[in-house]
C-alpha cells in the first residue's frame, strides 16, 4: 500500500508540473529585498514590485516612504490593508488606485477630477501611532494595478522663507505700479478680476517652479473660494496702503514743481535787499538767505524712490528741512509785506515736504508690512497644499507558484462510485481551475463578484489515478496495471474543501472472445465526492526545503 501511495503522489506531481506557473513577462523578477536604512523624503518614481502573495483575511501591505514600494505583492479576491508609515514632515496622506490602463496614460487624480482613479478610505494615525491605514477592496487576479500616493508635507523654514519672498517679489511691484498709475491719473484704486488673476498666476508660477526642484507640487485647485476672497480683500488693503504712499509722493512732487517760483522770488528779494544798504543787520539777514539757498538743492531732492529710501535718508532730509526753517526764523526783517508773504510761502513748502517725506516713508513701511502679512497668509495656504505625489505599480501576479499561473491547481482525494461496475474506488487527482483561487477566503467571495468570478472559484477539470483495482477476470484489467486507472472529469466545489465530480474512469476492456488477446481502452461513468487539497501546502510538507 505504501508503494502504491508513493506512485500515486509521483503521478500527481507529473500532472501538476504540466500547468506550473508561467514565466512572468519580460522585465518582471521575483521579490527583491529592500536595503535597510533611514527613511528618506519620497521622490517621484514608479516601482513595480513582485513577491510572495499575502493571502490572509487580515492581509496588510506596507509602503516604505524611502523605497516607495510594497513590502509584499497584492492579494486578490479579498479586501486588504495598506499601511503608510509617516514622519513629522508629513501632514496627511491620500491614496487612489486603478487598474493599469492599456495603453498607459500618465494622468493622475486631482481634487476636481479623479481621472479614472478610485480613492481609498483612509484611517489617520491615532494616539502615538505614526501610520496611516487604507482599505483596498478585493482586486481581480492576474491584473496590474497602480496606486497613487499624495503626501501633504510641511515645508521647512528655508522653504517657507523662499516662498514668502517669491510672493512679495510679485505683489510689491504689481501694487506699486498700480498705485502709481492710479495716483498720477487720479483714478479709483481698484483691481479688476483680470489684474488679480494676473498677480495670482505670477505668484503661482514662481512657487511651482521652486517646489518642482524639490519633487513637490502645489495643487492650487484646493484653494477654495473663501480663501481667494480673503486673499482679494487683503490685497485691497495692501493696495490702499500703496495708494496712500503714492498720493503723498504725488503731493510732494507737485510741491517741488510749485516751489520753483518761490525759489526765484527768494533770489530776487535777496538781491534787492542786499543792495539796500550795508548795515550789520542786512549783512546777517543776507547770510541767512544765502544759507537757505545753498540748502534748497537738497530740499528739492526728497527721497521718494521706494526701492532705495531708508530711515537714514529720511532723517537727513528732515534735518535739511529743519535747518532751512531755522535759518528762515532767524531772519530779522519787519514791516516788509513782500518779505512776510515770501517767508510764509517758503515756510509752508518746507514744513509740508518735511512732514510729507516722513508720512511717505511710514506709508511705505505700512504697505510693506501688509504685503508681508499677505505673502505669509498666501504661503500658509499654499504650504497647506504642498504635496509629493508618488505612483506605485502593483500586480496580483507574483513570483509565487499559486498566483503566477493562469490556472490554479489543487489536489483531489476522493472515492469514485461507478454504477456500471457497482463498485467504488478511491483515487488521487489534480484539479485545474481556469483562474487563480484564493483558498484563504470563503468560497462565497465578495458580494461584488461577477458570476464568472464565483463560477471560476468552483469549477475545475480533474485528472487522476484510481488506487484500487477494477480488474475482473475475462472482462477487464487495469489501464496501467498495478491497480491504476486514469480518472478524468470535472467538478464543482460545494464547500471550501469538498467537491462533487463526475467523469470517466478509463480501463482496459478485454475481448469477449477468450481466444483473442486484443483489448481496448474503455470509459466507465463515475460520480465522486472528494476533498480539495492545496497542492502548494502538500508539496511544502513533502519537500520542506523547496523554495518558492
Amino acid at each position: 500500500m505504501i508503494r502504491t501511495l508513493s506512485a500515486a503522489v509521483l503521478a500527481l506531481g507529473l500532472l501538476t508540473s504540466t500547468v506550473r506557473a508561467q514565466t512572468p513577462p519580460t522585465g518582471q523578477t521575483g521579490q527583491t529585498t529592500q536595503n535597510p536604512g533611514p527613511a528618506q523624503p519620497p521622490v517621484k518614481k514608479v516601482v513595480t514590485h513582485y513577491g510572495p502573495l499575502v493571502t490572509k483575511s487580515s492581509a496588510n501591505l506596507t509602503v516604505d516612504l524611502g523605497d516607495v514600494g510594497f513590502t509584499g505583492s497584492l492579494p486578490f479576491d479579498e479586501a486588504f490593508g495598506i499601511t503608510v508609515p509617516i514622519d513629522g514632515t508629513v501632514v496627511s496622506v491620500a491614496v487612489w488606485y486603478r487598474l493599469k490602463p492599456k495603453p498607459y496614460t500618465a494622468v493622475t487624480p486631482t481634487a476636481a477630477n479623479n481621472n479614472g482613479w478610485t480613492k481609498l478610505d483612509a484611517y489617520p494615525p491615532v494616539g502615538n501611532s505614526t501610520n496611516y491605514q487604507f482599505t483596498v477592496p478585493a482586486l481581480k487576479p492576474n491584473k496590474y494595478y497602480q496606486f497613487f500616493f499624495g503626501y501633504k508635507r510641511k515645508p521647512d523654514a528655508i522653504d517657507k522663507a523662499a516662498l514668502t519672498t517669491f510672493t512679495q517679489q510679485v505683489i510689491g511691484p504689481a501694487l506699486e505700479a498700480k498705485a502709481r498709475t492710479t495716483a498720477i491719473g487720479r483714478r479709483n484704486f481698484e483691481f479688476t478680476n483680470g489684474e488679480v488673476n494676473a498677480i495670482m498666476d505670477a505668484i503661482k508660477g514662481k512657487i511651482q517652479a521652486y517646489v518642482a526642484l524639490k519633487n513637490l507640487s502645489v495643487d492650487f485647485s484646493l484653494i477654495d473660494n473663501g480663501q481667494y476672497a480673503n486673499l482679494f480683500n487683503t490685497l485691497k488693503n495692501v493696495s490702499n496702503a500703496h495708494q496712500t504712499s503714492e498720493d503723498i509722493k504725488h503731493n510732494i512732487e507737485q510741491n517741488d514743481l510749485a516751489f520753483a517760483a518761490v525759489q526765484a522770488r527768494l533770489k530776487h528779494y535777496r538781491d534787492i535787499y542786499n543792495a539796500s544798504g550795508h548795515t550789520p543787520v542786512i549783512a546777517a539777514n543776507v547770510k541767512l538767505m544765502d544759507d537757505i539757498m545753498l540748502a534748497l538743492p537738497a530740499f528739492l531732492a526728497p527721497p521718494l524712490d521706494p526701492s532705495t529710501i531708508t530711515t537714514g535718508l529720511v532723517s537727513n532730509y528732515t534735518t535739511t528741512c529743519t535747518s532751512v526753517l531755522s535759518s528762515l526764523g532767524r531772519i530779522d526783517i519787519s514791516g516788509d509785506a513782500t518779505y512776510a508773504t515770501l517767508a510764509d510761502d517758503l515756510g509752508q513748502f518746507v514744513q509740508s515736504n518735511r512732514q510729507g517725506v516722513q508720512d511717505y516713508y511710514q506709508s511705505l513701511q505700512d504697505a510693506t508690512a501688509l504685503a508681508a502679512a499677505q505673502s505669509s497668509s498666501f504661503v500658509d495656504i499654499v504650504t497647506a497644499n504642498l504635496s509629493n505625489d508618488v505612483i506605485i505599480n502593483g500586480t496580483t501576479i507574483s513570483g509565487d507558484f499559486n498566483t503566477s499561473a493562469s490556472f490554479y491547481v489543487s489536489g483531489d482525494l476522493g472515492i469514485a462510485a461507478i454504477p456500471q461496475f457497482s463498485k467504488a474506488v478511491p483515487y488521487l487527482g489534480t484539479n485545474i481551475y481556469f483562474r487563480p483561487v484564493n483558498k484563504d477566503i470563503t468560497l462565497a467571495g465578495s458580494p461584488d463578484d461577477s458570476f464568472g468570478d464565483k463560477f471560476g472559484r468552483r469549477f475545475s477539470l480533474m485528472f487522476g489515478l484510481s488506487i484500487a483495482t477494477l480488474a475482473k477476470t475475462n472482462y477487464r484489467t487495469d489501464l496501467f496495471g498495478g491497480s491504476f486507472n486514469l480518472v478524468t472529469g470535472a467538478g464543482l466545489r460545494i464547500t471550501d474543501y469538498f467537491r462533487l465530480n463526475t467523469g470517466a474512469v478509463w480501463y482496459q476492456k478485454l475481448n469477449d472472445n477468450p481466444l483473442n488477446s486484443n483489448s481496448y481502452v474503455q470509459p466507465a461513468f463515475f460520480i465522486s465526492f472528494s476533498i480539495d487539497l492545496d497542492v502548494k501546502t502538500a508539496l511544502d510538507s513533502l519537500f520542506p526545503t523547496r523554495k518558492p
